[in-house]
C-alpha cells in the first residue's frame, strides 16, 4: 500500500475488516468505486465473494443472513417489498415513521424506498455486524445517534433525497414528501426546524413547488453556517428563493452593504 495516501489505507483496512477480503481485492475494488467503501463492499458481494475472499457463486453471504432475507421477501420478485420492509421494522421494535428506518436504509446502501434487493439487505447486515433481529435490534440506539453527528446526520440526510424519489429519472421530491421527510429529520439537527415547517405550511400553492436537489442540500448548509443563530445568516451567498423567503419570514431585514 505504499503508493496509497492515508486515507485509502483507512479505507482499505476498513473494507477488508468488513469483507475478509484480500488487499490485492480490496485495492482493486475500491479503485473501482473511487474509494466509496460502502459500493465497495456491495461490489465484493455481488461479485460472489465471501468472509474468505473467495468466490463461491454470485450473491453468496452468511447462511443466516440468506434465512433472514427470505422471512421478509416476496417470492415473485426476491425483493423485500413495502409489506415486507414494515414486518422487518416490526420486528425490531422500530416505527416505520422512526428516523431511525433511514439510517439503517443509509446502512443497507438501498436505491429505493420501498424495496431492499438482496445485495443491499445481507450485503448491509453484514457490513453492520449483524445476523439476526436481535443482533440489529441492539445497534438501534447506536444507529440513532449517528443522526445526531455533524457527519452521520450529513450522510442520512442526502441519502435520503435520491432514495425518496420515485425513480432515478426523477430530479426533485414532491413538496409534500420533502416536507414529510424535513419533519422527520430536521428536528436532530436545525434549530428553527419547527419555523421551517411552519413557514412551508403557510406557504401559497403557487409557490409549493417540488424540491431538487440544490434546496435541498443549501438547506443543510444554511444549517451548517448558521448553527441556530440566524444573524450569521449572509445574504449576499447564492441561498435558494425559498431560503431567503424564509429569513424574511423569520422577520430578518436586509441591511444596505457598506462600501
Amino acid at each position: 500500500m505504499k503508493s496509497l495516501n492515508q486515507n485509502q489505507k483507512n479505507k482499505v483496512q476498513e473494507f477488508r475488516n468488513v469483507t475478509g477480503a484480500s488487499e490485492q481485492q480490496a485495492i482493486e475494488l475500491l479503485n473501482k468505486t473511487n474509494y466509496d467503501v460502502n459500493s465497495a463492499v456491495n461490489k465484493f458481494y455481488e461479485l460472489g465473494y465471501t468472509g474468505t475472499g473467495q468466490k463461491q457463486g454470485t450473491g453468496a453471504f452468511d447462511k443466516k443472513l440468506e434465512t433472514l432475507f427470505v422471512q421478509y421477501a416476496t417470492k415473485d420478485t426476491q425483493k423485500i417489498e413495502i409489506d415486507g420492509i414494515v414486518k422487518f421494522f416490526e420486528d425490531l421494535g422500530v416505527d416505520i415513521m422512526d428516523p431511525v428506518t433511514l439510517v439503517i436504509s443509509y446502512h443497507l446502501n438501498a436505491k429505493k424506498s420501498g424495496e431492499y434487493a438482496k445485495e443491499e439487505f445481507c450485503g448491509g447486515l453484514q457490513r453492520l455486524n449483524a445476523t439476526s433481529i436481535a443482533d440489529l435490534k441492539k445497534k438501534i440506539p447506536q444507529l440513532k445517534a449517528e443522526l445526531s453527528t455533524d457527519e452521520g446526520f450529513k450522510n442520512v440526510y442526502k441519502f435520503a433525497f435520491n432514495f425518496s424519489k420515485e425513480n432515478a429519472t426523477q430530479k426533485c421530491l414532491e413538496f409534500e414528501s420533502a416536507k414529510a421527510l424535513w419533519s422527520l429529520l430536521l428536528p436532530y439537527k436545525f434549530a428553527h426546524h419547527d419555523e421551517w415547517l411552519r413557514f412551508l405550511d403557510k406557504l401559497p400553492k403557487e409557490k409549493q413547488k417540488d424540491v431538487n436537489s440544490d434546496l435541498w442540500n443549501m438547506l443543510l448548509e444554511f444549517h451548517l453556517q448558521t448553527r441556530g443563530d440566524l444573524k450569521k445568516y449572509d445574504p449576499y451567498s447564492a441561498w435558494p428563493t425559498l431560503i431567503d423567503d424564509f429569513m424574511q419570514f423569520m422577520g430578518y431585514q436586509p441591511q444596505e452593504q457598506e462600501y
